[in-house]
This record gives C-alpha cells, structure tokens and sequence, in this order.
C-alpha cells in the first residue's frame, strides 16, 4: 500500500443516511487505491439555528490545498445554495487540483449522478405487468417537488404507455405528518380501492402503510404500496416493502475510480451515472418473497428511540457542567469523559485556532483596552483521545490540519468539522473510526454543539470580565488621574484599617493640595489645570508603598491612606512627591510650576473607636498642609 495520494472531500450532515454511505464508499474504495483521506463536514448547514450557523462558512478555510491531490465535492447534500456556491468559487481557484462532483445537476467538474427515478418506471410497470393492476394512484412529496415532480412524470408516463388513465384524485402530494397522509389516503380510496399506491419514496410508504393498517385496510390485500430509497425500516416493514435501492457507495467509489484516472492520466468523463434497480419484496403483492417479523421494526425503532433519548441525556448533562465554566481547562474534564463514554470513535481531537477567544475590537475600545496580538500561525491542540487514551496538548503550523507526530506513518482518514458561534470561527474537532467504518450520530451533533456554546461561552465571560472591569473603574477611580476616586477610597480604605488592627500597626493619613490650581486654569485653560492633576498623580504613585490607597475626591485635593509608617517616612514621602515635581518642573517647557503643599497625621489604630473614623483625622493632616500653603509663595508663574 502507497500513501502518495490524498483526497478531500467536501460534505454536508455526515450523521444523514446519503452522505454517510457515499462518504463510507468513498473510504473503501481509496483504501484499495492506498489513498489518504480528509472529510470536511460542515456543523448544521442548511438548518435554521440562528447563532449555530452564520458562521458555518468557516469550513472554507479547513483544507491546505498544497496538500491535497485530488477533491470530492458531494455538492448534492447542500440544503444552502449560498455555502455550495461559496464551496464551488473556492474549488475553481484551485482548478489545477482535479475535483469531481457528485450530484444530480450537472457542473463544470466532471460528476457522478445517481439515477435511481428510471427504476421508478420499473415500479409502476411491474404493478401492471405482474399484477395486472388497473388502477394506481401516486402520493408524492410537497417539500420535496423538484424531485417528486420527476417520479410524478415518470409515473404517468408508464401508464400512458399502458394505456391506463390517471385521474387528478389520483394524485396527491403530502407532507411528511401523519394527518396528511391519512388524508391522501381518504383522498384515493372514497371513491374505491386503488390497485396499488406508488410512494415518492420509502418515508412516505411508512407512513402510508401506517396509516392503512389504522383504518383497517390490509396491504397488499386490499392495495399494493411500493417506495423508492430502501431505507432500513422498508426491510423490517411487515409485508416487507417492494422499492428501489440506493447503491450510495457505489456513487462514493465512483468518484474514487474517477480520481484514479486522471492520476492514471486519463480524462474523466464529464458525466457517469450510477443506476439504481428495483428490489421487489412483499408489499406489492409477490408472495415469494419473506416477511420479516413485526417484532424486528419494533426492536428496530425501539433502539433508535432508545439512542435518542440517551443522546438528549447526555447533551443535557454536558451542557450543565459546561454552562458555568470560565476557561477551557475547567471544561476538559466534562468534555473527555462524554467523548469515551458516549462517541464511537478510536480518535478524538479538539484544535483551537490562536485567535479563538480574542476580544472584539467593538468590546475593546469600550473597556479602553488595547488590541490583542495578531492571530499566528499555530493551531492549539487542546485535547486529544487516541485509542482510549488521552493525549497532552500541543500546538502546530496551521497549515496541517493535526500535529505532525499524528499524521506521520498514518493511513487513517479523518473528518473534520469546524466550531463557531455567530460569525466567531474557534477550530474544529478531528476525529477517525474503528476499522474506518464511519458512526457519527445526531448525538455526535450535539457534542459539537455543546462544544462550540462552551467556547462562546467562555468568550462572553471574558468580555463581560473587561466591562465589569471598566464599570469598576468608572465607579471607584478617578477618571482624570486614575487614583482612587470617593467611592472607590471609601470601599477600600475599611479593608485597610482592619488589616492594620489586626497587625497591630499605626495608620498614616496624607493631604495634599495643589499650588495655583486657579491661576493654571485662569490663566491657562482648564485643560492645562488638568494636566497639572495628572502630574500630581504620576508623582504620587511614584511614591507610595503598593498597600497605599491614594484618592482623588473632587478639585486639587488628594488622600492617601498608608500604613506603618513611622514620621521620618511619612516626610519622605511628602518630599519624594515634591522632588518628582520639582524635576518635572525644571524638563518641562510649560509656562507654570506644579507644585503641592502637604501634611500628615499618624493614627494609633488601637485608638480608633466606633464613632471616630479615619476621616476624622485627616482633617488634621489638612492642619498642617494648611499651614505650609501659608508659608509659600503664592506666585506659579515660571
């Protein structure tokens, strides 16, 4: 086995029947061919949820091109013409990779196509050939025209070829609900029993068949019913139900075998079809054929019904001890343990993106933050599972998609599916199978979507943490200074004091006040007396101890509060501001001096009372700054 080739393959709902079983040929038949194989699956595209989709482009940016021989495009899933559409631009800007398009619309790639509405002809015509059948009627789909309308026309056509009329009571087009279909079947049998009931596909013919045994008609007894896909519960049907198959791996390892040529270098044909066939049962009246029990549909049902409630459970439960987690590593522990009890996979990665929990710029300018580092180049491999056991996290280059130390010597096809919330694209999960064979779920869905509103989660909470940080700082700091504003100083200052009494140590109440502050601003402007403020708060956060707490209330006044400070110190601080204005004062080329005059007081702690607060005691300190301000000059003009 060589591994020089390697595939990617773009799909849509890989937890869907059609896609799964494609994807499942496209596998096998590139392991025959020793390919290497990437999947890239889109989360819920085409579905309306809101905040879980707008940002489903980001499996655009998945696949490394450099890497990739070859590309399968299952464009035919797509339940969003934009996202095709955007797949289809991306793929032709890379037209030197060969790519091939499986679909039922013809495109510039070379496509496989799946015919399985010829066979629908075969269907009515076995009725009347075989069964001698006089009258059928159709029920068709009205979600899903475009393709019933062609079932519909291939219907009629066969019995206009036959001869047999088809009255306009004869068709009817339902939705997927059983009312609906009860009333198509109302709809066909009030004016007599039809021969035989053509279904646009085996969904319907369920339900039909549901709703013929309710109203007491026995099938194919009474009439006939025929379906089109074989899903699996058309086989546990009792009678069993006549439809057609829907060879889905074989339109996957058609796609292969079209790579193949061209690597081979031959051209690939611009269309080949892969031809459904008939696959005659008991619902249409041939008895030969074995009926399966009821009991295995029941069991059947009874076990999906059983997987779905067990999926809601652990979604739920994941979802609560996830919710309230305010980083990644707190949630890891809830995400591994559902990954290996509940996710039918031998490897499971978690890749984040370097920029996956940055701030938006709107939040950053709001909180006055500056902006985060660019997003590099690496990719954070925060949680990996192989084979049971779980990996330590890592990062690596972009522009592969899992850390070289898991790629090298593997053979093993991966499926990638990216994570967002919104239009905020945070990685995406890797993850491979037992023995190849594709079982990712609805609950798999879940996960990844429990996943991604954990990330956004987190995200939220570390904005809602800088704006909580700004509201803080407009309510307790002064915005001009950013010391301490009235609020602030009186939240902070009890801290303070408790602490001092419980160290047993004295408190030291500074005052200061600023030289001139009216003749800066009379003379020079407000916005110069400003600066001037902003200066003396530089100064003092230059000098105070980092347990101080300085505050400006209102004006030219500032408050410090320190402790254990003995009255030598508590002059050297007032000195330390003055000698860092003072040399403010002699660079600067303003037109004023900035200066202040200042005093303190030392409070014994074990002599504050319950009616005497620290407050009280700054007046004191104001005393003495009072008294220096009278000794000075009173002229600031340089």
């Amino acid at each position: 086995m060589y591994h020089g080739k390697k595939i990617g393959v773009f799909v849509s709902h890989i937890y869907d029947n059609y896609p799964k079983r494609v994807c499942q040929g496209i596998l096998e038949r590139a392991k025959e061919f020793g390919f290497r194989v990437e999947m890239y699956s889109s989360l819920m595209e085409g579905e309306n949820l809101g905040m879980y989709t707008s940002g489903e482009f980001s499996i655009l940016s998945l696949p490394s091109f450099d890497e990739l021989d070859g590309v399968i495009f299952l464009s035919g899933v797509y339940r969003s013409a934009a996202l095709r559409e955007r797949i289809f631009s991306l793929l032709l800007r890379h037209a030197e990779i060969p790519t091939v398009n499986i679909s039922n619309d013809r495109s510039v790639f070379p496509t496989i196509m799946l015919d399985n509405n010829a066979p629908f002809s075969s269907l009515a015509a076995h009725m009347v050939d075989v069964h001698g059948a006089k009258r059928l009627c159709y029920l068709g789909s009205s979600i899903e025209r475009k393709f019933s309308d062609i079932r519909e026309n291939l219907f009629k056509a066969t019995l206009q070829q036959r001869n047999i009329p088809v009255s306009d009571a004869d068709i009817v087009l339902s939705g997927y609900d059983a009312r609906a279909v009860k009333n198509a079947l109302h709809t066909f049998t009030e004016s007599g029993l039809p021969d035989c009931i053509v279904c646009y596909n085996d969904r319907m013919a369920c339900l039909l068949m549901e709703a013929a045994a309710e109203e007491g008609f026995l099938v194919p007894d009474d009439f006939a019913v025929t379906g089109c896909d074989n899903t699996i519960e058309s086989a546990l049907l009792s009678p069993a139900l006549t439809t057609i198959t829907f060879p889905l791996e074989q339109l996957g390892a058609a796609a292969v075998d079209g790579l193949q040529r061209h690597f081979l270098g031959h051209d690939m044909p611009p269309v080949y079809t892969v031809t459904a066939e008939p696959l005659v049962r008991c619902s249409c009246g041939c008895r030969q054929y074995p009926n399966f029990p009821g009991i295995m549909l029941s069991a059947h049902l009874g076990r999906q019904l059983g997987l779905t409630e067990a999926s809601i459970m652990h979604s739920l439960n994941l979802s609560l001890s996830t919710q309230n987690v305010g980083d990644i590593d707190d949630a890891l522990e809830s995400i591994s343990s559902h990954v290996l009890e509940h996710e039918p996979c031998s490897e499971y990665y978690l890749c984040l993106y370097s920029d996956w929990n940055s701030i938006s710029s709107h939040i950053l300018e709001i909180t006055a933050n500056s902006r985060e580092d660019k997003p590099s180049d690496m990719v954070l491999m925060k949680f990996g599972i192989r084979n049971g056991k779980q990996l330590p996290s890592c990062e690596f280059q972009k522009n592969t998609l899992l850390p070289p130390h898991i790629l090298k010597d593997s053979d093993t096809p991966y499926l990638f599916i990216p994570l967002y919330f919104n239009e905020k694209a945070f990685g995406y999960v890797a993850t491979a199978y037992e023995n190849d064979q594709i079982s990712c779920h609805f609950h798999s869905i879940l996960l990844l979507m429990n996943l991604s509103r954990t990330l956004q989660s987190i995200c939220e909470k570390k904005s809602a943490g800088l704006l909580i940080q700004r509201l803080e700082t407009i309510y307790l700091k002064d915005s001009l200074t950013g010391l301490l504003n009235k609020h602030g100083f009186e939240q902070a200052e009890e801290a303070l004091v408790i602490n001092a009494k419980s160290m047993h140590t004295d408190l030291c109440c500074f005052f200061l006040d600023m030289d001139g502050l009216k003749t800066v601003n009379d003379t020079f402007g407000h916005g110069e007396g400003d600066f001037a403020l902003q200066v003396i708060g530089q100064a003092i956060k230059s000098a105070e101890k980092p347990e101080d707490l300085s505050a400006r209330f209102s004006g030219d006044e500032f408050y410090i509060l320190g402790m254990d400070y003995s009255d030598d110190e508590a002059m050297n601080f007032i000195k330390n501001v003055k000698t860092y204005l003072a040399n403010y004062n002699r660079l600067s080329d303003r037109p004023y001096l900035i200066s202040v005059s200042g005093g303190y007081y030392i409070v014994p702690t074990d002599g504050l009372s319950d009616t005497k607060t620290v407050f009280d005691y700054f007046s004191k300190a104001d005393q003495q700054m009072y008294a220096e301000k009278k000794r000075k000059a009173r002229n600031v003009i340089k």
